[in-house]
């Protein structure tokens, strides 16, 4: 508070009360007596008023330090209040997390569950398919036949069990963390189940190896069995053509025996050369014939001469092809340049279109004087055109038929197909452009044909009218 003047201090009798002075003989007072009596008295009200006012600072400051403090006190209860607040806010928060968290863990669970329930189930049914080879009393009296039935079974179920487990193990993808829980108990449910799965592969894993063991001897059993069956019946099959290509019955292929034999057997001449070959080979040469033992060896030296025969033939054939290309690409040549005189008929007709058209073309957007010049002018452009489309026509089959004869392009070799076609570009390429000519020739006579209709309706108009007024 603001300290208060000594003049403006009220002059109470209570306020400024001040002991009695002692009796004294009345004395008049001096002027300076009085004056320093008041100042005396001036100086004990300053004073007072001073200590006053410091009793009433020193009050306002108790006072506001007891507010500070009530304040701060408030505000730290307060703060301790929105402190417990938030701790049990956050506590219950953690707890729905934690149930909703076990509420998802023991749904993914029970999901999961059936999942690794059907691939235990598909794994005993594949398993027991497979009980003959994995039971091993069972696997000692096993035909191959039946082995190789029983691993079929199998690989059908253990296809059915990996299907099962790809769905589980898709479904466990990302999500091991929402599948554990958060309680211990959840956790080591989920674990359990995820062991499940484990077992199960490692199961499959197992009875997989043992089925493919199996079976894979079996196989290569029957593979040889069957190889050597083939053999005994291929043997039977050569022994037979042997008894059949042997005239005489002696034992042996005699010269005429083999001729014949490559003859109706495997469809080709034996030359002079080859059958002398043979007679000085190893195998025909000692018994003066080739004995049943030394046929294989026969059968060889018949593949090579066959070989030859063949060859010949392939090179002779494309001798003959090549020949017969160059026929036809002359031939297609030939074709391409009599389409290319019909073009010469092209080239006329269009520029006599055109010579017409060129008239015609200036009057377009002018009054026509001549109508019957025009009319006979259109005419001679649309017979010029009819006329060029019709030479176009005739090489377009040209050049569809070229070098082919009845059969066509298809009977040519590639070479002359490849020939036909480059000739056709070239000369379409330019049909191409006179169709183009012939185009806009035909729309300027078509416009010219407008207008000379539209002048004949109005003339017609005007006479009907000037009959009217008559």
């Amino acid at each position: 508070p603001k300290r208060i003047p000594a003049k403006t201090v009220p002059q109470t009798a209570d306020f400024f009360q001040t002991k009695a002075a002692p009796a004294v003989p009345p004395q008049e007072p001096s002027f300076e007596q009085i004056l320093a009596e008041n100042q005396r008295i001036l100086d004990e009200q300053q004073r007072r008023l001073q200590e006053f006012q410091a009793q009433q600072e020193a009050e306002a400051r108790r006072r506001a330090e007891e507010e500070r403090k009530r304040r701060e006190e408030e505000i730290r209860k307060q703060a301790e209040e929105l402190q417990r607040q938030q701790l049990e806010l956050r506590r219950l928060e953690e707890q729905n997390r934690r149930e909703e968290a076990e509420n998802t863990a023991r749904q993914m669970q029970l999901e999961l569950n059936e999942l690794v329930l059907a691939s235990e189930k598909e794994l005993d049914e594949a398993t027991r398919a497979a009980e003959p080879i994995l039971n091993d009393a069972r696997r000692t009296g096993l035909k191959d036949e039946e082995a190789i039935k029983a691993a079929e079974d199998f690989e059908g179920g253990r296809g059915r069990v990996q299907a099962a487990l790809k769905a589980a193990s898709v479904f466990m993808t990302g999500k091991h963390k929402q599948l554990v829980g958060v309680l211990e108990e959840t956790r080591k449910a989920a674990m359990d189940i995820i062991q499940r799965v484990g077992k199960i592969e490692r199961s499959l894993a197992l009875a997989s190896g043992k089925v493919n063991t199996v079976k894979l001897a079996a196989q290569q059993r029957r593979d040889a069995e069957a190889r050597r069956e083939a053999a005994l019946k291929e043997a039977k099959r050569q022994e037979d053509i042997f008894k059949r290509f042997d005239s005489d019955s002696d034992g042996k292929l005699s010269s005429g025996d083999i001729v014949r034999l490559c003859r109706e057997e495997y469809s080709f001449e034996l030359t002079d050369a080859r059958l002398d070959h043979i007679s000085k080979s190893d195998c025909f040469k000692p018994t003066d014939g080739v004995p049943l033992a030394k046929f294989s060896v026969l059968r060889t030296l018949i593949g090579i001469a066959r070989g030859e025969v063949i060859a010949k033939q392939r090179r002779e054939e494309a001798e003959r092809r090549r020949q017969l290309a160059l026929e036809q690409v002359a031939k297609v040549d030939k074709d391409a340049a009599e389409a290319t005189e019909g073009i010469l008929g092209i080239e006329t007709e269009v520029a006599k279109a055109e010579k017409q058209a060129a008239p015609l073309a200036t009057i377009q957007h002018q009054r026509i004087f001549q109508p019957a010049a025009v009319e006979g002018a259109v005419e001679q452009i649309d017979i010029a055109i009819e006329a060029a489309r019709d030479f176009v026509a005739a090489v377009q089959e040209q050049l569809q038929a070229l070098g082919g004869g009845e059969k066509g392009q298809a009977g040519l070799e590639v070479e002359a197909q490849s020939q036909a076609r480059r000739h056709a570009q070239q000369i379409g390429f330019r049909l191409k452009g006179f169709e183009s000519r012939l185009a806009r020739a035909e729309g300027i006579a078509k416009t010219a044909r407008q207008k000379v209709e539209l002048h004949n309706r109005k003339a017609a108009l005007l006479r009907e009218a000037d009959l009217a007024l008559q």
